[in-house]
């Protein structure tokens, strides 16, 4: 069953939906330079860094003080001032 979910970044762009503070937050992160960092908003927007897990793919420093940790199949979860809240992902 997991070879049928989506992975981040498969087919390029991801669209990432979380709650923040009480409010809907979108974030757009985007493959750049080369596909060695995602990007925020796009190709020339803040570069962040990608690392590859088990379970996950974690980017960090694309949206400062925000790590999004992407689970295989559009789930996975915001991490921001030490407080985890869900995310999805597309």
């Amino acid at each position: 069953a997991a070879s049928f979910l989506a992975e981040p970044f498969a087919e390029g762009t991801v669209h990432v939906v979380a709650e923040e503070r009480g409010e809907m937050k979108t974030y757009v992160l985007v493959p750049c330079r080369g596909g060695t960092h995602v990007c925020a908003g796009g190709l020339r927007g803040r570069a962040g860094h990608v690392t590859r897990g088990p379970d996950h793919v974690a980017v960090t420093g694309a949206y400062p003080g925000r790590t999004f940790l992407l689970a295989p199949g559009g789930s996975g979860a915001l991490l921001r001032g030490g407080i985890q809240t869900p995310l999805a992902w597309e």
